[in-house]
């Protein structure tokens, strides 16, 4: 977790989710004159902001309205967990790669290097 958000989460769930919708909001402020924008921001646990959680909630009942199953809106959250998951997979992998096994002289098992780029 950003250093910066340690003070606000340690107290409030999801508030870097906030904090980070709030610093989308304000980038792409510009954008509101042409467009409708709402920033949705999901933390790595799985917590998303308000104004995200209002909105995901509206989807998934218009959904459910349309195609009349009542299990839209779960399977809207399914993807949406899926997704995260997915990309803390890539980050994960991305930030550490595998190398060459080492040999220990001890014994004939095999041990995995891992390099850490940031």
């Amino acid at each position: 977790m950003v250093q910066s958000y340690l003070p606000v989460t340690s107290q409030t769930s999801g508030a870097a989710a906030e904090a980070a919708a709030d610093r989308k909001t304000a980038k792409y402020a510009p954008l509101t004159q042409a467009y409708s924008f709402l920033a949705i921001a999901a933390e790595t646990m799985g917590a998303i902001n308000s104004d995200g959680m209002e909105f995901l909630d509206d989807l998934g009942r218009r959904i459910t309205k349309v195609t009349d199953d009542n299990r839209e809106k779960a399977f809207l959250y399914q993807r949406l967990s899926v997704l995260i998951q997915h990309y803390n997979t890539v980050a994960i992998f991305g930030t550490c790669l595998l190398t060459q096994p080492l040999r220990t002289s001890s014994s004939r098992s095999s041990l995995s290097v891992f390099n850490f780029c940031f």
